[in-house]
C-alpha cells in the first residue's frame, strides 16, 4: 500500500459501524498479493479494526499473484475468500468477453484454488453472471459457504436452489443463497 491514507475515509466509516453495530463482515476487494493483504490488515489494526469474533474479514481473490499465494492464507489472516467467477475467468484466460465453453476452464481453475486453500476458510462464490444449470450444479458440488448473486437468478436456478435447500447434501446443513445488489 503506497499511500495508507488512501483508505482513511473507509476506516472512519468502519469505526462508526463498529461502534454502532454488534458485528461486521468486511470484504477486502481486489487484493493484489499476500503482502498487500497484510499491509491493509496492519493499517486497519492500527486504527482499532481487527479480526475477532465480531469482525470477520473476507478477501476477494482472482488476481494471479494472490491466487499463487492462496496456500499461505489461513484463518488467522481472514475468515474466508470470495471468488468472483467472471473476473477469475477474464483475468486467467485474458479475455474480456467469455464464452460458455470458458466456464469449464474457470471451474477447473476454481477447483485448483479451493484445493490449495486452508480447509478452515469459508468459500464464497460471487455469481457475477447467469450460469447454465449444469455449471451451477458443479458449483454447488464444491459446497461453498455462500453464493452472492448480483442479479436475481433465473427461475430454473431458483427452483434448483429451493429443491437443494429442502434436501441438503450434508445432513444438518441448509443451503442459504445470499442475494446482493
Amino acid at each position: 500500500m503506497k499511500n495508507p491514507m488512501s483508505i482513511f475515509p473507509e476506516i472512519n466509516a468502519l469505526k462508526e459501524i463498529k461502534k454502532n453495530s454488534g458485528s461486521l463482515d468486511l470484504i477486502l476487494p481486489s487484493v493484489r498479493s499476500l503482502e498487500n493483504l497484510l499491509k491493509i490488515k496492519k493499517q486497519l489494526a492500527s486504527n482499532g479494526i481487527r479480526k475477532n469474533s465480531k469482525i470477520r474479514f473476507f478477501v476477494e481473490t482472482y488476481i494471479p499473484l494472490l491466487i499463487y499465494e492462496v496456500d499461505k492464507i489461513d484463518q488467522t489472516t481472514v475468515d474466508g475468500v470470495i471468488i468472483p467467477l467472471h473476473k477469475l475467468g477474464q483475468t486467467h484466460l485474458n479475455k474480456s468477453i467469455l464464452e460458455t465453453k470458458d466456464y469449464i476452464t474457470i471451474l477447473e481453475i476454481l477447483k485448483i484454488i479451493i484445493n490449495e486453500l486452508n480447509k478452515n476458510l469459508k468459500i464464497i462464490i460471487d455469481m457475477d453472471f447467469e450460469p447454465s444449470i449444469e455449471l451451477f450444479m458443479e458449483l454447488i458440488n464444491i459446497n461453498p459457504f455462500a453464493i452472492i448473486w448480483r442479479e436475481i437468478p433465473s427461475q430454473e436456478i431458483t427452483n434448483t436452489l429451493l429443491d437443494l435447500g429442502n434436501k441438503p447434501k450434508n445432513p444438518g446443513r441448509k443451503l442459504k443463497p445470499l442475494f446482493q445488489y
